[in-house]
Parts: structure tokens; C-alpha cells; sequence
């Protein structure tokens, strides 16, 4: 089971155990979460509803928001596992949602294209599954070869799409060769479902123009995220943020500069909601305040 595979499962498992443990009006609403994360993987929002759809809208807008207030430059990519390409004229439900963003592009995510290939298989089981999906990896990602020397040195690895035409010819190439003899195990089980996965491609084969890169777009996050790590360890090792806060504030009336300066401490609340929140609202209903020096 790969990285992404195991957590989403560990997603999956927390949904459950998070919607199991609800009580009062809530409780057996709870059906779906869904999670907005950056480039870094820092999750800047999980909400709790009762559907998808509609029931996103104001997770979207408080986000939106959420840009705005902070004076932050918006997005300039979403990828998302549906309602990636719109055919005809027309702005898609999720392009209407994110309104607030009119330059947002909206592409497919990758993972989810090969997971949509995969379910062509007739099982995961199969001895040539591992096999397939690393070809199949192959066919869509390439190595930079002006970057190969450069990773070479620094020891890193980094890839890309091997572009719209290319990758078409050779996930085609991929699948007739595994729906002949070499797509067969020793007993002569096949690995490919032919009809379904025929189907299957002639459906996601439009997709493969979502899932190109942005020129530059993997080197801009691969540069954000070194910068995000590009900081010298804190001399006050403390996992309390009211601690450092409060160390931070005597330390510039003491000495004229924050002992922490990589600190950031929580802005003022939005209102937005978050979470069991979020769901809560949905009902009608609001979370009982609860006094913090309380049991």
C-alpha cells in the first residue's frame, strides 16, 4: 500500500470515529469531510457535513475570505479528484463555488486519474498490479533531464508530466500490451478487465490535458516549501504557542527583539467555521459554549 493509499485510509478511519462519537441532534448526520490543504500539505481547512455539494458553499466563501483579510494573494490552482474539466460553455459548480477566485484554474489530481485506470483491474491483488500502476506512473511523470544533473548533486528527485500527446501514446501502449498474453499471471488470470477498462479509457482520456503541469508550477512549490523548512531550530523548545506567545511579548520589552521570531501567533478570530462546527450549522443548531475553566 503506497504513502497516499495508507493515509487515506487514516483519513477514512478518523471520519468514522469522529462521525461515531457525535451525540444530541447530530449525531448519524455526519457523511462527509472534506479537507483543503496547500502546496506544503498544511491543511488550512476540515469540515464535517452532512453532504457534499451545496453544503460546501460556505466553507468556500469563509476561505475565500480567509485570502482576502490576510492580504494574501489568491490560489492559482486547485486540484480536485472530480468536476475538473467543463465541456461546452459554462462555468462548473465548483468554479461557480470558488467565485471569489476568477483565475483559479481547476485541474484533476493525478493520483485520483490512475486510481479512475486502476479500477479497470480485475483485482489489486493481482501480481502484475504493482507492476501496471508503475508503468502507468511512468507513463504520466518523466525526469527532468536538465534537473537530472542538478538532483544528482543535491541528492533530490524531482518529475514531471511527459505532456498531453506523449503520455496519450504511451498509457495506449501500456494497456493493449497488458491486455495480450503479458497481461496474464501464471494461471492465466488477466490482470486488465478489456470492456471495462476500454470503456474506462475512452472515458478519462480527455483528463490527461487536466493533469499536465503548469509551466514552472513543481519547481515554484518544490522552492516554497525548502523556504518554509529554511528556518534555524528555536532556542525555547516548547510545543505550548500561550507560552511562547507570552515569551515572546516580555522578551521584546526586556531586550528589544522576540525570542522566538519564527512564532507566528493566532489571529484574530473570522467567525468562519470549522469542523463539528460547521456541521452544527447545517442543522440549525450551535455547539453548547463551554467555559474554559470547566471540567
Amino acid at each position: 500500500m503506497g504513502d497516499e493509499e495508507w493515509m487515506s485510509c487514516l483519513r477514512k478511519f478518523a471520519v468514522v470515529g469522529i462521525t461515531k462519537k457525535l451525540s444530541g441532534f447530530a449525531k448519524g448526520t455526519a457523511l462527509w469531510l472534506t479537507s483543503v490543504s496547500n502546496e506544503v500539505g498544511q491543511m488550512l481547512i476540515s469540515v464535517l457535513t452532512a453532504q457534499e455539494g451545496p453544503a460546501l458553499d460556505t466553507m468556500a466563501a469563509d476561505l475565500i475570505r480567509r485570502y482576502s483579510n490576510a492580504g494574501v494573494a489568491p490560489p492559482q490552482l486547485l486540484y480536485i479528484d472530480c468536476q475538473c474539466c467543463r465541456e461546452g460553455t459554462g462555468q462548473s459548480k465548483l468554479k461557480q463555488r470558488f467565485g471569489g477566485w476568477p483565475d483559479l484554474v481547476v485541474k484533476l489530481d493525478i493520483y485520483h486519474f490512475m486510481r479512475r485506470l486502476a479500477s479497470g483491474c480485475t483485482k489489486d491483488a493481482h501480481p502484475l498490479y504493482p507492476i501496471f500502476m508503475s508503468r502507468l506512473s511512468s507513463c504520466i511523470l518523466e525526469w527532468d533531464s536538465g534537473d537530472v544533473a542538478l538532483l544528482r548533486q543535491a541528492k533530490r528527485e524531482q518529475r514531471r508530466t511527459s505532456g498531453e500527446r506523449q503520455m496519450i501514446i504511451m498509457i495506449e501502449l501500456l494497456l493493449n500490451e497488458l491486455m495480450g498474453v503479458k497481461g496474464r499471471d501464471f494461471l492465466g488470470v488477466p490482470l486488465l478487465d478489456h470492456e471495462r477498462m476500454k470503456h474506462i479509457w475512452q472515458i478519462q482520456k480527455k483528463h490527461v490535458k487536466c493533469i499536465q503541469d503548469e509551466a514552472g508550477l513543481n519547481r515554484w512549490n518544490q522552492d516554497r516549501e525548502a523556504a518554509s523548512l529554511a528556518v534555524r531550530p528555536p532556542s525555547l523548545l516548547s510545543y505550548s504557542g500561550d507560552l511562547v506567545h507570552c515569551v515572546n511579548n516580555n522578551s521584546v520589552k526586556v531586550l528589544g527583539r522576540k525570542l522566538v521570531p519564527s512564532f507566528q501567533p493566532p489571529t484574530v478570530y473570522t467567525g468562519e467555521l470549522i469542523g463539528i462546527d460547521y456541521l452544527y450549522r447545517q442543522a440549525g443548531r450551535a455547539l453548547q459554549h463551554v467555559q474554559p475553566d470547566s471540567e
